[in-house]
This record gives C-alpha cells, sequence and structure tokens, in this order.
C-alpha cells in the first residue's frame, strides 16, 4: 500500500543507526531517478502514527526527489514495538550497520529494563547479532578493570608498607556531544527563521511566489535531515552518558574497597 510521506513518523527512537548519511541519500535518490527500483519501506501503526522502523536513507530520498507517496509494508503495533523491530533492521539488506551502530543497538539493549534481564542469546535472536558479540558488551559494561597505580611512600622502617592503590575521585564528565547538539539546534532555529522571512516575503513579492515555494521546499528538506543528525548526536551522547555511569560505579568500588583497608 501507499501513504503520504506526510504521514510517517521519523524521529521517536525508532532509528537505531548512528548516523543517517547524505551521501547514501544522494546515492539512492540518484538510482530511483534512473529507474531503481527499491523495496517498501516499513512502518509500525498504533491506530494513530505510522513509526517509520526499516528505509530512513530511502525515505530521505523520496523526500529529495519532492515525492509525497511512497510504497510501504505496514505492521500493526506499538510504538515500543516499533522501536524493538528497529534494533533488528539491516542485518542482511541496505547500507549495512557499521561498528557503531550495532555497539549503539546492543547498548540500548542493554540498558531496557525488560532485556537486561534476558539471555545473549534471546538479545541476539532480536538485534540480529551474535551471542558472543552481546556477552562481550555485557562484560564490557559491567565489569570495566581499572589498573590502579602504585603511590610512592615515604617509609624510615627497613620493611616497606605495602603500596596502597590510588583511589581516583568522581570523575567529571565532560560531554563534547552536547556542544554539537547545540550547534545543530542552533541551525535548526536560524532555518525556522529563514522560512519565517520566506514566508513574509511572500506576500510582498509579485511574479516570484514560485521560486519562493522551491527555497522553502528545500529549506524543508535540510530541516529534516538536520533533525535526524541531532537525534543521532543524542543517541550518541546517552552512550557516553551510560560508559561514564559505568565508570562511576567502578571508581565508587575501588573507593569502598580502598576505605576499608584503612579500618
Amino acid at each position: 500500500m501507499k501513504i503520504s510521506l506526510q504521514d510517517i513518523v521519523i524521529d521517536k527512537d525508532t532509528q537505531s543507526r548512528d548516523v543517517i548519511s547524505e551521501q547514501v541519500i544522494n546515492e539512492y535518490a540518484e538510482a530511483m531517478q534512473g529507474g531503481a527500483k527499491f523495496p517498501a519501506i516499513v512502518v509500525f501503526y498504533d491506530g494513530l502514527n505510522y513509526y517509520l522502523v526499516d528505509g530512513f536513507h530511502r525515505y530521505f530520498a523520496y523526500l529529495k526527489l519532492d515525492n509525497t507517496e511512497v510504497e510501504v509494508i505496514v505492521h500493526n503495533g506499538t510504538k515500543r514495538e516499533a522501536e524493538i523491530f528497529s534494533w533488528g533492521v539491516n542485518d542482511k539488506h541496505g547500507q549495512p550497520r557499521s561498528n557503531a551502530t550495532k555497539r549503539l543497538i546492543v547498548l540500548k539493549a542493554l540498558d531496557d529494563p525488560e532485556f537486561a534481564e534476558l539471555s545473549d542469546r534471546k538479545i541476539a535472536e532480536i538485534v540480529k547479532l551474535s551471542h558472543a558479540y552481546i556477552s562481550g558488551v555485557r562484560r564490557e559494561i559491567s565489569k570495566k578493570p581499572i589498573e590502579l597505580p602504585k603511590v610512592a611512600t615515604k617509609n624510615t622502617s627497613k620493611e616497606a608498607p605495602p603500596a596502597q592503590p590510588h583511589v581516583p575521585q568522581d570523575i567529571p564528565h565532560i560531554d563534547p556531544i552536547e556542544i554539537e547538539i547545540k550547534e545543530l539546534a542552533d541551525l535548526n532555529q536560524q532555518l525556522h527563521e529563514e522560512n519565517l522571512k520566506y514566508k513574509d516575503k511572500e506576500m510582498i513579492i509579485e511574479g516570484d511566489s514560485a521560486k519562493i515555494e522551491e527555497t522553502l521546499e528545500e529549506l524543508r528538506k535540510k530541516n529534516k535531515i538536520l533533525e535526524m543528525e541531532l537525534e543521532s548526536i543524542k543517541n550518541n551522547r546517552n552512550q557516553l552518558m551510560s560508559e561514564n555511569a559505568e565508570l562511576k560505579k567502578t571508581v565508587n568500588y575501588w573507593k569502598k574497597k580502598y576505605e576499608k583497608t584503612l579500618k
């Protein structure tokens, strides 16, 4: 069946790639113009919204070509079911998943209270990755060893006391992704303001309304792509925050262990 591109929801955590490639979008658009046939994109319908789960590069290629309708495969399900389904897409078709994408998907699953309790093999079936890969990521985030350096101590006795581990203080998290998010948000706001300016001009300029509409449409497309990039950066930020939280847990563990040795 076909539905309007405007009816498809793309910004509700159902996109699991670490980044949307503008180069791939352009390649798809060029191939489509040349007559290439692409598979239908996949959406979940909850009775109100169509959530895109598979085919984001195709979606933006259609948008770039000013297509108003697109062929879709529809699954009935909730937004959460759509998000879980998106973890396993592109394992055998489309643009291959990058290592960063695979890791991001597994981190999402292990951070979910429902899925964190599942076996590695069960999670592997859902995200379409090997259970060994799931196990590796789980071990990495649950048991991050810290190599504690020795502390030099002054000693007046003949026998040196055992060296005490250096306990690092809580590490402040400086998130560079936040800077990129702010820059993209500012750029998005600028584009929005430009849209408003062009709308004002459209009312006073005679005989050039087609040109203004063309410019507005181009700005709308750029807005869509910026929103996807912003969502991707937020996902990266969440991953960094998760890793930082695990590091803090490990630091606190060694801090408590050190404090016990002083009693």
